[in-house]
């Protein structure tokens, strides 16, 4: 997207590396460094606890992080500091048998915690 004029540029696999069905809906960009932060949850496939966070330089493969979410969970956003990346657990879920009980993907599960980690 064009920073200016919100124009779609177009898309970008990040040099294959953004091979899944799910992203963050609020990927970072440091300009003073420029750097994309971005995080895909569901990294192994859909209803999986698997995330990826990456780390790279616009539209180029960079460093990457996986780590298992303690529940399946839609993972909307993420904050970023200079030393550290914070994502938010809500317990805005989904599995397989949901789906198959034709229920909407997501659905929040009061009986979960909500976690920063």
């Amino acid at each position: 997207m064009n920073a200016a004029t919100l124009e779609t540029e177009g898309y970008t696999s990040f040099n294959g590396k953004n091979d899944g069905q799910t992203f963050t809906a609020h990927p970072k960009v440091r300009p003073e460094e420029r750097q994309h932060d971005r995080l895909r949850y569901a990294s192994s496939g859909l209803c999986t606890r698997t995330a990826r966070f990456m780390k790279s330089p616009p539209r180029r493969a960079g460093r990457e992080l996986w780590f298992k979410a303690p529940y399946y969970c839609m993972m909307h956003d993420f904050a970023i500091t200079e030393e550290y990346a914070l994502f938010h657990i809500v317990p805005s879920i989904g599995s397989w048998q949901r789906l198959r009980k034709g229920l909407p993907h997501f659905g929040f599960d009061t009986t979960l915690r909500v976690l920063a980690c």
